[in-house]
């Protein structure tokens, strides 16, 4: 019970902790984090336009295998 009002008691929840520290944060320093988060960002979604365009080349070799066999048939 004591460590659990020893918790309590605290005058700063976690949310007005973050908070805080996010302000102290020089601007430069903010700038440089969201540059990075943009950096990565653009890099995934790159990579996932190029995995797109892959699979779309991958149907279309499927697609005409399956359309030559579809022949070979007939």
């Amino acid at each position: 019970m004591s460590l659990l009002g020893g918790l309590a008691s605290s005058p700063r929840t976690p949310l007005q902790s973050s908070k805080a520290r996010m302000k102290k944060l020089p601007k430069k320093s903010q700038n440089e984090k969201y540059r990075l988060k943009y950096l990565r960002l653009r890099k995934a979604a790159k990579a996932t336009v190029f995995e797109n365009a892959a699979i779309c080349d991958e149907i279309a070799r499927l697609e005409e295998k399956f359309l030559k066999a579809k022949e070979e048939r007939r």
